[in-house]
């Protein structure tokens, strides 16, 4: 009983993303897409994220209905297909990139799938069991280590 105490601890305080978690054996981002954490409620984990870790305007593909800045959340770029315009910035190249589950599994993008090559990467963090964040620095250094 230990070890199941210690996974829900790791989803706290958000323990809805941890029921999906305990049932669903896949990959977090194929279960969490298009649920209400990934409507609106993530945001608040990813604004204690932000404060936690003192992160100024981040970069963030994000799918819901709530803006991110009701939750003081400030983007250098934000792309969601909910809203018009439904991308502000340029996408950034390197640094943090933050994606939500419903637009790192392609849903809802008539066909396109923009993020299929981070799905099998690792993400560095998982903000409140539904935003994955992906290190664009280390991934390009791993790229070009590869070569």
């Amino acid at each position: 009983m230990a070890g199941r105490s210690r996974r829900v601890g790791a989803y706290y305080p958000y323990p809805r993303a941890y029921v999906d978690r305990a049932v669903v054996r896949s990959p977090g981002y194929t279960v969490l897409a298009d649920s209400d954490l990934d409507w609106g409620e993530g945001l608040v984990a990813l604004h204690d994220y932000m404060a936690q870790r003192g992160l100024g305007p981040i970069a963030l593909s994000y799918h819901g209905s709530a803006s991110p800045a009701l939750f003081g959340i400030r983007c250098s770029w934000f792309e969601d297909i909910s809203f018009e315009p439904p991308v502000v910035g340029v996408r950034p190249e390197r640094g943090l990139l933050f994606v939500s589950a419903t637009n790192l599994t392609g849903a809802y993008r008539g066909g396109a799938d923009p993020y299929r090559w981070l799905r099998a990467r690792k993400p560095v963090d998982v903000v409140g069991g539904t935003i994955y964040v992906y290190d664009l620095d280390a991934i390009r250094a791993e790229e070009r280590w590869r070569r």
